[in-house]
């Protein structure tokens, strides 16, 4: 089923005759007819609410075995109202900070300057400093050189994801329609910095891996993660509008006091789950009186979208979060 729902090619050890259907489609773009069963299918078959028997305030962090690009973590979440950072890197954490310095590069999904004008408000109304390189304009060794800095405690990234199934070292992010950042690249970088800074991939399939052995496992999450970076992405391609709209949802939950990089993330996934309503609840909130222009934007894009569907875990359900 998952093979089928994600338009996906994942081949697991099995009987003699066992037949592994090919995808249909394009590979990694979500058949949202196929949603509710996929779902069920998942849910049933990892039957968390038997997690309610267990000490779940003891458990810090979900082991990456056998995860592939299940949402394990949104699941949880929307049956559980809690759920666990991906603990890939192995490595004791350092400190989380407050966020105060934010870069973000605006690429050219058809989303991208719309959730770049909703964080430019969040953020300056919570006094967090956002740093905007524009795709056009900067370039790819501008974010390089970002990417290498200790000066921001979040790198935020809204453009286009190309994972690569067949040389998943060559899966990248597009910083311009000619230039793009190959995980290898970022890979080779060794982050600078004195506490744990969230890389923040809102793009298509950047939280997908390639397994290829127990903990050997080839993508974005599980090759960037360390003892000073965690790693927020999306298991599949991801709906333009679910992603914009968790970004914003992300931004308002890092601003709250007391907030970690996790909390804001499960924060706005339980909203999303939570549908329409409690999503424009909590954009509206954020300027009761005059809203702002960007999140009177983001609140009619999701009123007058068409397909908008967020009760299908396939819009709602991609964002994951590795630590």
């Amino acid at each position: 089923m998952a093979n089928r729902a994600l338009s996906q090619l994942h081949v697991l050890r099995g009987t003699p005759g066992q037949i592994t259907p090919v995808p249909e489609r394009t590979i990694g773009f979500p058949v949202l007819p196929l949603g509710r069963d996929f779902e069920r299918a998942v849910s049933s078959f990892y039957n968390f609410k038997k997690l309610r028997q267990l000490d779940v305030p003891a458990v810090t962090a979900l082991c990456p075995f056998n995860l592939n690009q299940l949402p394990l973590q949104a699941l949880m979440l929307k049956e559980l109202q809690v759920t666990f950072p991906i603990y890939t890197s192995l490595q004791n954490k350092g400190a989380y900070p407050s966020p105060r310095h934010v870069l973000f590069w605006q690429g050219s999904s058809n989303t991208s300057e719309m959730e770049g004008d909703a964080l430019a408000y969040i953020f300056e109304k919570a006094g967090v400093k956002l740093t905007v390189l524009v795709e056009g304009t900067a370039t790819k060794q501008d974010f390089i050189d970002a990417y290498h800095s200790p000066d921001y405690d979040i790198i935020w990234v809204s453009s286009h994801g190309e994972r690569g199934y067949y040389e998943p070292d060559n899966s990248s992010f597009a910083l311009s329609h000619t230039e793009a950042v190959s995980l290898a690249e970022l890979a080779a970088i060794t982050v600078q910095q004195p506490h744990v800074r969230l890389l923040f991939l809102n793009v298509c399939e950047g939280g997908a891996n390639t397994q290829i052995g127990e903990f050997l496992n080839v993508g974005f999450g599980h090759m960037l993660t360390s003892h000073n970076q965690d790693v927020l992405s999306h298991l599949w391609m991801a709906d333009s509008l679910v992603a914009m709209l968790l970004g914003a949802l992300v931004a308002e939950g890092l601003c709250q006091p007391g907030s970690t990089y996790f909390s804001a993330y499960q924060t706005a996934l339980l909203t999303l789950i939570s549908g329409e309503a409690s999503i424009i609840d909590k954009l509206a909130a954020l300027e009761p009186e005059t809203p702002h222009p960007a999140i009177t934007a983001l609140i009619d894009r999701l009123q007058y979208s068409s397909n908008a569907d967020l009760s299908n875990i396939l819009k709602w359900g991609s964002a994951v979060y590795f630590t």
